[in-house]
């Protein structure tokens, strides 16, 4: 497990030592077992949607990518294999985020619609955590999916007779421009490293969970 935001939120991003987490079972186990509350949960379909959510944590039938608590004992989560997942917290306002950043929803701009439903809430000094994801030196993609990311402003570059897009620093990017500063980002590939599970790399169906609430 990764701990990040240390001081800012309760937040961690796991590793294959500590399971899989396709199951909302293996969730709320580990919560429970890490001191986290139940977190809230959506169905993740490469979008822009953006859950507020509040009470006891559930999984949403709704679809979203995207997850934000303003209560300190409501926590959030998404589920990763190659796809980016990006945690926010703003500890002066109690805000808490959990994104899916996969190349769909981040050419869709979920980080933005992310951080625009932040800022209505009170968010104002947002830190950020970017965790373990396929990385520029592993994300082989079409042209037409470079030309959609780069328009976006994520880097792709050609090499080899491919093109590789670097989601973490498209993601990087976006919150660049929109103010935050404050970015963790552990800087470690899903498909490179067998710490972590990967659908590209792997054929993995196994899912990594990056959970988060305010502090307490």
């Amino acid at each position: 497990m990764l701990r990040v935001l240390e001081g800012v939120a309760r937040a961690c991003f796991t590793e294959r030592a500590d399971g899989d987490f396709a199951s909302r079972a293996q969730v709320e186990s580990f919560a429970r077992a890490h001191g986290f509350p139940v977190p809230h949960e959506a169905r993740q379909v490469h979008g822009v949607g953006v859950i507020v959510a509040r009470g006891p944590g559930r999984r949403h039938a709704l679809p979203a990518d995207a997850l934000i608590s303003s209560e300190g004992e409501v926590a959030v989560a998404v589920r990763t294999a190659d796809c980016v997942p990006l945690l926010l917290a703003d500890p002066d306002a109690g805000l808490v985020a959990a994104v899916h950043a996969g190349w769909r929803g981040l050419a869709a701009g979920v980080v933005e619609k992310t951080l625009a439903v932040l800022a209505r809430l009170g968010a104002r000094r947002l830190h950020a955590a970017i965790g373990p994801s396929i990385r520029a030196c592993c994300f082989a993609v079409g042209a037409d999916v470079a030309k959609r990311l780069a328009a976006r402003g994520v880097p792709v570059d050609k090499r080899e007779g491919a093109i590789f897009a670097d989601l973490a620093a498209g993601v990087r990017a976006v919150l660049t421009r929109r103010g935050v500063h404050k970015v963790e980002d552990v800087a470690l590939c899903t498909a490179c490293s067998p710490r972590f599970y990967s659908w590209r790399a792997r054929k993995e169906t196994a899912r990594m969970l990056a959970l988060v609430a305010p502090l307490a």
